[in-house]
Order: C-alpha cells, then structure tokens, then sequence
C-alpha cells in the first residue's frame, strides 16, 4: 500500500480516530478526577563510615555506599516501623500535627546511586501525615542505630569497670595496711611490708592497664561509629505524585487515537470488496473499463443517459470503450 493510499484511507476514517481519541481522553480524565490523589514525602541523608574504616576517597565512598545499602534494609525493618508508629503516637498526643494516624501510608528507603546518600520516602493520602511519618522514621533510626552502636561495647567496658573498681579497691587495702606497718616500724615487719609493696606494685601496673584498655574501647567505639546527617528534612507536599490528570488525559488521548487507526486500517485489510480498478486487479481479474462519478447523477441526483443526452461526454464514451471491450 502506497502513502497516498494510507492518507485517503485515514481521511475516509478520521472520524474514528477522532472518536477514539475523544472517548478514551473523556474516560481518562474522568477517572483521573474521580480518583484520590497520592503524596509523597522525601527525605535526604548522608551516611559516612566510622574513622576508622577511613582509608582514601574511593575506599571511604565503597564503604559509604554498601553502608547505605544496609541502612537502606534496616529503615524499613519491623523495630524501625514499630518505633515509627510510636513515636506518631507521642507526637500526636503532645498535639503537634501529624494528620490522621488511621490513614494507611508505606515508608520506603532507597540509596542513591554512586553517592553516600539514602533517599527515605512515605507515600499515603494524607500530606501532613507523610511528612510527619518520613521524618519520625529518620529520627527513630538515628537514636535506635545510636543505641546498637553502644550496646557493641557497653558490656566489655562494664566488665572493665568493675574489674578496675576491684582493683581500686585492692589497692586502697594494701596502701592502708602498709601505712599501719610503717606506724609501728618494728624489724619483724619488714618482709611483709616488702611484699605487700610488690604487691601494690603488681596491682597499680594490671590497673594502668585495663584504663589502657577501657580507653581504647572508647576510641574504638568512637571511630566505628556511622554518622548519620539529614541533608534535607520532608516538607508537607503541595502537589500529589499521582493520579496526573493531564498527563492520563493526553496519553489516553494518543492511544484513543492510534487504537481508532488501529481498528480503521483493520477494517479495511479484512474488506474484500472492489472498489477501484487496482482492487480488481489485485485479484488477477483484468478491468474492461471504468465509469466516472457524475454529480447530481444516482441515489440523490436526477438520472439522466447520458448517451443520449450527451451522447459526446467522457461517460458516454466510457460506456461505449466497455462495451467494444
């Protein structure tokens, strides 16, 4: 089929396309009013790794990104959501506005791509809600990550406190007990006030040495900490990321379009019927001659024979050529 065969045939069927075009855009809109909008609430962070996993600028973005992978699960965790829902609930007892807690909302969090940060979402129906949501998740993550870091060294340095507390208290004792030999001066005394000395000795040295170590636990506590930063806390949205009214419109518009050309080109592949001379010879049959279209001349016009009334016109002729043929 040539263009120009394409061109006639969607002009004959432009009242389809443009029907279809109508219908669906109509139907599209419709819906699209009808339907109650959804917002969506975002907010930045900036995850860096502890000091102590600090080696170069590529080694430090590696760490940040799997970092950010892993917050990413975490955030969205069942401790994480139920500190969520609790934290809402305090707020909106205190009166501050979070919307209405019985409208069902989704919290989701994704990092960016190449970058140290994690994109924290709430998605639902109520704007002040969302809002409230995304920004109660960030803050109830920052203090429950805070509190799992702690918790990895609060047992170690409460063993050492309390074994330093003993040897605190060992110490005093034998200092007490050397000052009273050292009162009473006699000779005999000697030997013991010499090894209890060593003693204190022993124990001052096994003391320096766990503050050693509880001082390392804190450097190391320190240095192993991921530090969280809000880039960019969630605003209340104005302006909902779905239904988009006019951007459902024109696309049903356009597919309205192309399925009413769609369904005119299928009409005409499956039309068997002649209706020109290339359709007769199409089929392998040969064309004997051909009679224009003369106005006024048929279903609505006056009928004339034109052999008779114009026995010299193009249509006499052409029906003369068919019957020599």
């Amino acid at each position: 089929m040539e263009l120009r065969q394409y061109w006639h045939l969607l002009r004959r069927w432009l009242w389809l396309v443009v029907l279809g075009a109508l219908v669906s855009g109509s139907l599209a809109y419709v819906i699209s009013r009808n339907t109650k909008p959804v917002y969506q609430a975002s907010t930045i962070l900036l995850i860096a790794p502890g000091s102590a996993q600090t080696l170069d600028s590529y080694s430090t973005l590696i760490a940040s990104e799997r970092l950010a992978s892993t917050y990413a699960q975490l955030l969205q965790s069942a401790p994480v959501m139920e500190e969520t829902y609790r934290r809402l609930q305090v707020m909106k007892a205190e009166g501050q506005p979070v919307g209405d807690l019985d409208t069902s909302f989704s919290l989701s969090a994704i990092p960016v791509r190449d970058t140290q940060l994690l994109q924290v979402s709430a998605t639902g129906t109520d704007p002040t809600l969302i809002a409230a949501a995304a920004n109660a998740l960030v803050e109830g993550f920052i203090e429950w990550q805070t509190n799992i870091q702690r918790e990895r060294y609060s047992e170690s340095k409460a063993n050492l406190s309390q074994e330093m507390e003993q040897l605190q208290a060992s110490i005093e004792e034998i200092e007490s007990r050397i000052q009273e030999l050292n009162s009473v001066g006699e000779s005999q005394n000697q030997t013991e006030l010499m090894r209890l000395q060593d003693q204190l000795v022993q124990y001052q040295n096994s003391y320096s040495a766990l503050l050693s170590s509880y001082s390392n636990i804190g450097l190391a506590e320190a240095n192993s900490s991921a530090t969280v930063t809000v880039i960019s806390p969630a605003d209340t949205p104005k302006v909902p990321i779905r239904p988009r009214v006019f951007s459902n419109t024109l696309l049903a518009t356009v597919l309205g379009a192309v399925a009413g050309a769609g369904l005119a080109f299928l009409v005409e592949y499956l039309d068997d019927t002649v209706k020109s001379p290339e359709d007769l010879q199409a089929t392998g049959l040969g064309v004997i001659g051909a009679v224009q279209r003369v106005p006024g001349n048929g279903r609505n016009g006056s009928s004339q024979i034109f052999a008779v009334g114009q026995p010299k016109s193009l249509v006499s002729e052409a029906y003369r050529t068919i019957r020599t043929n």
